[in-house]
């Protein structure tokens, strides 16, 4: 049986990238919840089961790391892709670890996004 909405959770302090994010994903059909701050996206993950989560990892603190074993810790099954302006492959391995789905650079390309979105979410409908 098919889930009728997908939840996704955008956390970004950017107001304006997350404004452009929650339109994009809204358009692909899916409901979307917004937090500015890492205290924001904490009580909403208590409060919502979310599919998909999309953060930035460089958040002012706690950090992006912090975040994400809050997350797992609360909601487990919640996927995560996690955005960056400063990847490099020591924080890309750090967060692996962690449990997120992927880990994307900014600028983001939407389409990108988009495809790993739609591939999170194939392999959680498929568990």
């Amino acid at each position: 049986m098919k889930k009728e909405k997908i939840n996704i959770l955008a956390v970004d302090d950017d107001k304006e990238f997350l404004t452009l994010l929650y339109d994009v994903l809204k358009d692909e059909g899916y409901e979307i919840s917004v937090a500015e701050s890492m205290p924001d996206a904490i009580k909403k993950v208590k409060d919502i089961l979310f599919d998909l989560i999309i953060t930035d990892k460089n958040m002012p603190e706690p950090k992006g790391a912090d975040l994400i074993n809050e997350i797992k810790s609360i909601s487990p099954a919640s996927k995560i892709i996690v955005l960056t302006g400063f990847g490099d492959v020591e924080s890309y391995l750090e967060l692996m670890n962690l449990g997120i789905y992927d880990y994307l650079n900014k600028p983001v390309k939407m389409s990108e996004l988009k495809i790993t979105i739609k591939k999170a979410l194939s392999l959680q409908n498929a568990a």
